[in-house]
């Protein structure tokens, strides 16, 4: 059958029509709960995640704090979270696991450490960023235009939180960088505290991967010393580990003094 200029036309059109409502499909909210539901369910992961805060500091001198961290989890309650954090000309390494038997949180420049049974239970690697993540229920989420970060296309999208009093002003939007292909989170950038502002940016992701058992095992140096049933001046959440107070990229990491 031979089709008129006006038939052969059809077929684009109902193509390019397609494409339309695929896109309208994938709204903003749809595209950031998807890939907070892939963080939520999954059994294994691992991944290399920078942290990059900027703030005022003393006296309104700008500070910087960077860190970069290895994380593997397996559920319910296996985890290795290794934070390497510098500014302000040092360095302080803190390393928490659970092995599912015994959880360790140590300082290693410190050489201090501390021992606990391990949870029942970890949180999942959405804790990884929850802090950046506004909550969707009460915010302004907005599709930014497409972009590519190291060779992927992503998603951009612009989520401000609404304050709940009408005097209140809203939070600063936070930028999400999906990736579109495996709905996983590549970046996100969010103002801080200070008049600052933090970002994140995830490499090396592995959803689901084969772990060995020698995956979460970590053990202190011969000649750190256990503090477990010490004081615990310093350490983050009050010195208690894992469970709700597993630490995260935010969590507060304690540096040593200049000698």
């Amino acid at each position: 059958m031979n089709l008129t200029p006006f038939g052969k036309s059809i077929p684009m059109m109902l193509a390019l029509l397609g494409v339309s409502l695929s896109s309208r499909a994938q709204t903003p909210e749809a595209i950031v709960q998807k890939m907070e539901t892939l963080y939520k369910n999954v059994t294994t992961y691992e991944c290399t995640f920078t942290m990059k805060k900027t703030s005022m500091g003393v006296k309104g001198k700008p500070m910087t704090l960077n860190s970069v961290n290895r994380f593997k989890y397996k559920t319910p309650n296996l985890y290795y979270l290794e934070l390497k954090l510098t500014g302000d000309g040092r360095t302080i390494t803190q390393v928490s696991n659970s092995d599912g038997k015994v959880q360790y949180l140590a300082i290693v420049e410190q050489k201090i450490y501390q021992k606990t049974e391990a949870p029942k239970r970890t949180r999942t690697p959405i804790g990884l960023f929850r802090s950046m993540m506004p909550d969707l229920r009460v915010s302004d989420v907005k599709m930014k235009p497409a972009t590519q970060i190291n060779g992927k296309a992503v998603y951009a999208i612009e989520v401000t939180q609404k304050m709940p009093m009408p005097d209140q002003k809203d939070a600063k939007p936070t930028l999400l960088y999906i990736d579109k292909a495996s709905n996983t989170l590549v970046k996100a950038v969010s103002s801080s505290p200070l008049k600052g502002t933090m970002e994140l940016m995830l490499t090396n992701q592995s959803v689901n991967p084969n772990f060995p058992a020698s995956a979460f095992a970590y053990k202190p140096a011969a000649d750190a010393k256990d503090i477990s049933k010490q004081p615990r001046p310093g350490l983050p959440s009050g010195g208690r580990i894992g469970g709700a107070n597993a630490p995260t990229p935010n969590t507060p990491v304690p540096v040593p003094p200049k000698k």
